[in-house]
Formats: structure tokens, C-alpha cells, sequence
């Protein structure tokens, strides 16, 4: 794997865009999306059963362990609604302590061949080259760029997570503030892998926040209450990045019709097995913006 210090440097073209309206229905978009396309199937098949008993058991300690306790001290602070907010409680714990150690143990690598097929699939190989070698029938291959999240960022967010949970102690608006700004930190980084192939620095990467904060604080916003469902929170993580995907490809493609950055174009090579991403059946297409 290539480490950070001798990767080589990216230089992005033209100011960041703004991305597509209407972002928070992407990490919905991505859920039959991933369904349709078999291509995206791999990563998804490769961690799911561990990933499934890695739930199961994070869920049955902390329900059996602590639900009770919550309640306790939920108790003196909302009364008879401290049994419902203890199971929300337990569940947005449990869902941040899944995602910890999910995406530093187990998944980040799967879910960035997830966001870098839906690139190469849809004829935007190119701008994945610049970050890994792609093969001529689009198999992703050794990364050229170190494409993890930093121990600083993911430390980062863990300590706003400890930092905002005594919120969940207020009365009927603490756990939907905690919710929003968990939100806040972690819509923007489901787009890392987007900044990196753009070839982003800290600056570029700043400016792109600042001109799509909305859309991502609601894009988070969907992708942290999508993990709170049990179980099912591992298929979410992979289609939240299907979603994310889905976004970015959506900003290129704008980006290619008004002739935005077609001197890094290149001709895309034919490939043997052209779909390799199968079109999307046609119930599913009526209502998906990028098949339009």
C-alpha cells in the first residue's frame, strides 16, 4: 500500500463545484441502485456476514448491559419518555461504535472500490487513474494515492461524537440536536473519496464545504439515520457510498456538458464486457434522476 509521504501530488482544474440539488435523496437513490447493479455486489458480499455478526453482538451487549442504566439516568431528565430516548440512545451509540470499527478495520478499503466502480462504469475511468491503475476491462487495481481517512480526521470526529453526546439529556430536542450535528461532521467526509479523485487539498477541499454546506449537513443527516437501523445499517454504509458516488458522478456529468475540464478527458478504451455495470430495470428508472 502507498504511504502517504510518497504519493504523488494531484493538482485539481478550476474552482470546486457546486454539487446537485436535492442531495439528501442520493443515500436513498443508492439503496436500489445497489440492488440493480451486480458490479457493486463484491464489496458488499465480501464483509457482510462479518460485518452482520459484528452488529448482532454490539447490539446485544449494549441493550443487555446498558439499556437499563440509560433509563435510569434518562429518568431524571425526561421521565416517562426515558424508556423510548434509552433505546435511541442505544441505538445511535451502537451505530457510531459499529461504524468505528467498521470503516477502520474492515470496510474503508470495499467502500472506496464501491465509489470507484460507479466511476469507472459509467466512463469517467480517468479521473480514478489519476488516484489507482484501472485495467483495460476496468478491474481496479494497486492505489497510487493513499485513499484512507486520516487517524487526526477520524480522531476528529470521534471527539465531537463524546463531546455532543450529553446533548441526548435534554428534553425532546436533545437527541434530534444530537442527531443534526453528528450530521454536521460526517455528511461532508461521505465525499472524500470525491476529493480525492478531484485531486483536492486542504483549501480546495474547505472551499467545496463552504459552497455545498446544505447539502451535505442533509445528506449526513439521512446517513445517520439510515445506521440506526440494526442489522441493516451494514447494507446502508455501502449504499450511503452508492448514494455519495451517485452525487459526484452527477456533478461531473454537469460539469462535462458545459466543457468544464475536457482537457484531463481521455478517450475511454473499449471494453469486452461494455456493461460492465447492467442497466437498471425499468420500474427503477422512472424515478432515478441519472437514468433520465
Amino acid at each position: 500500500m502507498p504511504s502517504e509521504d510518497n504519493a504523488p501530488l494531484l493538482h485539481a482544474r478550476g474552482p470546486p463545484p457546486r454539487l446537485p440539488s436535492l442531495g439528501f435523496l442520493y443515500p436513498i437513490y443508492g439503496i436500489p441502485y445497489l440492488i440493480a447493479h451486480k458490479a457493486l455486489h463484491p464489496p458488499l458480499r465480501s464483509r457482510i456476514v462479518p460485518l452482520t455478526l459484528l452488529s448482532l453482538v454490539v447490539f446485544f451487549i449494549l441493550f443487555f448491559f446498558l439499556y437499563l442504566p440509560h433509563v435510569l439516568v434518562l429518568s431524571f431528565f425526561h421521565g416517562p419518555l426515558a424508556w423510548v430516548n434509552a433505546a435511541f440512545m442505544i441505538l445511535s451509540e451502537g451505530a457510531t461504535l459499529i461504524a468505528i470499527i467498521a470503516e477502520a478495520f474492515m470496510t474503508e478499503p470495499q467502500l472506496i472500490d464501491t465509489f470507484d466502480t460507479i466511476f469507472v462504469s459509467n466512463g469517467f475511468s480517468y479521473l480514478v487513474r489519476r488516484c489507482r491503475v484501472v485495467g483495460p476491462d476496468g478491474q481496479l487495481g494497486e492505489h497510487k494515492v493513499y485513499p484512507y481517512l486520516k487517524w487526526q480526521q477520524s480522531g476528529r470526529m470521534t471527539f465531537w461524537y463524546i463531546l455532543e453526546l450529553p446533548l441526548n439529556f435534554i428534553p425532546v430536542i436533545g437527541w434530534p440536536l444530537f442527531l443534526s450535528l453528528q450530521a454536521w461532521h460526517l455528511g461532508r467526509w461521505q465525499q472524500l473519496r470525491y476529493w480525492q479523485l478531484l485531486g483536492y487539498g486542504e483549501k480546495e477541499r474547505a472551499m467545496m464545504v463552504k459552497r455545498n454546506r446544505a447539502g451535505y449537513w442533509l445528506f449526513g443527516l439521512v446517513h445517520v439515520l439510515l445506521q440506526l437501523v440494526p442489522v441493516l445499517s451494514i447494507f446502508f454504509l455501502f449504499s450511503t457510498t452508492t448514494g455519495a458516488g451517485l452525487w459526484a458522478l452527477e456533478a461531473e456529468r454537469r460539469k462535462v456538458k458545459i466543457g468544464y475540464g475536457e482537457e484531463d478527458r481521455e478517450v475511454e478504451p473499449e471494453r469486452e464486457d461494455e456493461e460492465l455495470v447492467p442497466p437498471v430495470p425499468g420500474w427503477i428508472m422512472r424515478w432515478l434522476p441519472w437514468k433520465r
